[in-house]
């Protein structure tokens, strides 16, 4: 049965990650996946460790043991700790045994993996039975802020939908000289975003049918959370619908996939 972990209050402490000023999203994430199953005393690997600061939460919270996972070079220069490891590696083959974890965490990672067929697949191979998958993607490629630039381009709605990358380089560039106030964006920036290798462009129904298809799991979530879309220019709706995009593309934020590992496979 899925506990919450005896050292901490893990919906408060979200809660108040949320009051920080800039709210803190990673503190928040893992502290509402540490609501779902109880770390203390488990192995807990992190997919998308980056440079460290997400196996912290789950060091404070009483695992056992931590590894981190990334490609990154910088991978865990934030954070050493005798209860971490971290591997360089990918996470769509993932060099650890069939499951080896019983806790799998990713936050704003999936979105950047180019196969995540594999990943997700990887994901359960690495759980034990009864462990817990905990991942969500965010944000979404066919989201209208787009690929984590946040509001640089909130006066161009879905821009990476509508115009090719050194489009989007131009209409920043004018804008600058334009409006020197403006946020921008430098243009290695831009295509560092637009670029498949950094950002993998799946709509958000292939998350959704690759998390149903995988055996041996219990699915406790798999959904799109969508924004509300109320405010959003209908004649730019209207234009990227006739070229195959539905709202939850257009609307869907985010992936959550919650899932208990319930047999080998």
């Amino acid at each position: 049965m899925l506990t919450e972990s005896p050292v901490t209050d893990h919906h408060q402490q979200a809660l108040d990650a949320l009051r920080c000023d800039p709210p803190d999203y990673n503190r928040y994430s893992a502290n509402i996946a540490a609501s779902y199953y109880s770390v203390y005393g488990r192995r807990v690997l992190v997919i998308g460790c980056n440079r460290g600061e997400d196996c912290r939460y789950f060091v404070e919270f009483g695992a056992d043991s931590v590894v981190g996972l990334d490609v990154i070079e910088e991978i865990g220069i934030n954070f050493v700790h005798d209860a971490v490891s971290y591997r360089r590696a990918s996470a769509e083959s993932m060099p650890f045994n069939d499951g080896e974890f019983d806790f799998i965490y990713s936050f704003a990672t999936m979105e950047h993996v180019t196969d995540i067929d594999n990943a997700f697949a990887e994901m359960v191979r690495v759980c034990r039975p009864g462990g817990l998958v905990y991942s969500i993607a965010s944000s979404l490629w066919n989201t209208r802020q787009g690929p984590h630039w946040g509001s640089a381009f909130n006066d161009y709605p879905w821009i990476h939908l509508r115009l090719e990358a050194d489009e989007i380089i131009e209409f920043s560039e004018r804008r600058r000289k334009e409006n020197a106030a403006a946020q921008y964006l430098p243009p290695e920036n831009i295509r560092y975003m637009t670029d498949i290798r950094f950002f993998n462009k799946r709509p958000a129904r292939d998350y959704l049918a690759i998390c149903n298809n995988l055996p041996n799991i219990e699915i406790i979530r798999n959904d799109i959370e969508e924004e509300d879309g109320r405010d959003a220019d209908e004649e730019v709706v209207n234009m990227l619908s006739a070229k195959g995009y539905d709202r939850r593309e257009l609307f869907g934020v985010t992936h959550y996939f919650i899932a208990r590992r319930t047999a080998n496979l």
